[in-house]
């Protein structure tokens, strides 16, 4: 429809072992994506499956809550890292 190439996937739902399994993300893989997104939340740190990409709403009810979500997906992330 656009003329250019889509290179990466999001899962209907997204919920890891609920809505999607790892036979699915594979399947992604094998139908020639780059990557694709889940709904689980956080963020992703430098041992992500490119395939189960995790992600954080951009939205709350003020900056402040934004920036407090940030900062925790961001401590949770450099958690996983050690």
């Amino acid at each position: 429809m656009t003329g250019e190439t889509v290179s990466l996937f999001a899962y209907p739902n997204g919920r890891p072992k609920t809505d999607y399994g790892s036979v699915h993300a594979k399947m992604v893989r094998e139908a020639g994506f780059k990557a694709a997104v889940s709904t689980a939340w956080g963020g992703a740190g430098p041992a992500v499956d490119f395939f189960q990409i995790p992600r954080m709403l951009p939205w709350d009810t003020s900056p402040v809550m934004f920036a407090g979500r940030l900062m925790r997906t961001y401590r949770e992330q450099q958690v996983d890292v050690a």
